[in-house]
């Protein structure tokens, strides 16, 4: 594994004093000056200003071990410095691109920006919707659309997610909460999602709420619709609410309107009720579906700053949208997180936008780390008792991802077999055969090359006697 800061071309040596004791992960490598050297490489990149670094390192050393990812914190100033463009959001755009098309591979596969929009910029669109007037829309996405300048509607390259903190005061809360979700302690509460429908809309948040619920309950088996319309079956009050997340949820999809601090027509749930959730309590995953800029104190920038309560993570759209636009984000999102149960919430977005583009999908951003992978009570990890051997079936989502030009694939059997590794592109057409043997019971690695192949999503699949599973994987040139 690789860790690597760099630091601005111009630096004091009080600045400096801080990266020099910064931790160095065994056998990495540390590199500092020169962004454009095509030898860096980083599965997982963090931009933060220099001040920020030492309160960001914690995550990025639990990154860079617990993955394990090569970790690169890069600070804003020497991109400015280096990749000198119109603004400040076309050097990080650049920047980006350069290290997508000119780093050695594997490429990253995901990038986290440390700071609200006062220490790192997004890129601000003026946001038209008929006759509603001109918004704002911050899209973060923008920053790695660049490989795909040619097409009409863009998409991801890689995962990104942002820490909305205005200090390091804020910054070092997410972080923490970061920390404790990853590490926390198993319970009844990762089985729990909750789908809140608002009482507008004349029907139509409740059937979106329920749709939602169908397509949680396989992965959270505790799901369940909650209205705010009191004369519904499935009413509950705002302190009912609370306390049910004080029990713990591990998803909550606010569907409905809003405003920047208030969720509900009559103001069922407002950023002044975090107040009411218990400290230590479990931290959920919320999705919101009204505009949610993060350029300013929002019911989505509370739910992360607050400390030891609320959510880790949160999807918010940033400009105005289509109520069907999002919903058909939210449930094809729910649906490719049931499919793929060990994949990064970064990385599911990342593929349902690239399958499903859209002017506005863009506009709906992750706020928290792109890396985090969800809660939920099905244990995906083989576990090896000592003798070695293996106890269940299991195909592992391949590493890196996405990946130029080759990835590696590991996959686990219990018994002799014969095992087929296959991989397909998404029409079904085969592309390679990676094994095709009897193998003895064991963990096996294999290594695919893509190099002949387009760029996009492919499909590889495991077969050892009954036993079949598939995962996707992303190639990205």
């Amino acid at each position: 594994m690789t860790w690597m800061t760099f630091p601005p071309l111009r630096i004091c040596a009080s600045i400096l004093t801080v990266f020099i004791i910064l931790p160095i992960v065994s056998q990495g490598q540390w590199l500092q000056g020169n962004l454009k050297d095509t030898t860096n490489q980083a599965d997982y990149i963090i931009i933060a200003p220099p001040e920020y670094v030492p309160t960001i390192q914690p995550l990025a050393s639990f990154r860079a071990t617990a993955n394990p990812y090569s970790v690169a914190i890069v600070l804003l100033d020497s991109i400015t410095a280096q990749f000198q463009e119109a603004t400040p959001d076309s050097d990080m755009r650049a920047f980006l691109t350069y290290t997508l098309t000119s780093w050695r591979a594997p490429h990253p596969q995901y990038l986290l920006l440390a700071g609200n929009v006062n220490r790192i910029p997004s890129h601000r669109v003026a946001d038209t919707v008929g006759s509603l007037g001109v918004y704002t829309a911050l899209i973060d996405q923008w920053f790695v659309d660049q490989l795909c300048r040619t097409c009409n509607i863009p998409f991801p390259s890689i995962a990104i997610g942002r820490l909305p903190a205005w200090n390091q005061e804020e910054l070092a809360v997410m972080v923490d909460k970061t920390l404790q979700y990853e590490q926390a302690a198993h319970g009844e509460w990762e089985r729990r999602g909750v789908a809140l429908a608002d009482s507008e809309g004349n029907g139509y948040f409740e059937w979106d709420a329920q749709s939602q619920v169908a397509m949680l309950a396989p992965l959270w088996t505790d799901t369940m619709a909650v209205h705010s319309r009191e004369s519904s079956p499935s009413h509950r009050s705002t302190k009912e609410f609370l306390s049910l997340w004080n029990q713990g949820i591990a998803v909550v999809s606010f569907v409905g309107g809003g405003t920047l601090t208030t969720f509900g027509r009559l103001t069922y749930f407002a950023t002044g009720d975090l107040d009411s959730l218990a400290a230590g309590s479990p931290l959920a995953f919320c999705l919101l579906s009204w505009s949610q800029p993060f350029d300013t104190s929002s019911l989505a920038v509370e739910l992360l700053r607050t400390p030891e309560r609320g959510a880790v993570c949160a999807i918010v759209p940033t400009g105005l949208m289509i109520v069907n636009s999002e919903s058909m984000f939210s449930q094809t999102l729910f649906s490719d997180m049931v499919a793929h149960p060990d994949q990064s919430i970064g990385m599911s977005m990342t593929m349902v936008k690239r399958e499903n583009p859209g002017t506005f999908q863009e506009r709906i951003t992750l706020l928290g780390d792109p890396a985090l992978i969800i809660k939920h009570p099905i244990v995906s990890s083989v576990n090896t008792p000592k003798n070695g051997t293996p106890l269940g079936f299991e195909l592992l989502q391949n590493y890196p991802n996405p990946f130029n030009p080759t990835t590696k694939i590991q996959f686990t059997i219990v018994n002799r077999q014969l095992t087929i590794v296959k991989v397909f592109d998404l029409v079904g057409r085969k592309v390679a055969t990676l094994v095709n043997e009897v193998k003895e019971p064991g963990t096996y690695t294999v290594q695919f090359d893509g190099s002949v192949l387009a760029s996009g999503v492919y499909l590889y699949r495991l077969q050892a006697g009954d036993f079949v599973q598939m995962k996707r994987m992303l190639l990205v040139k």
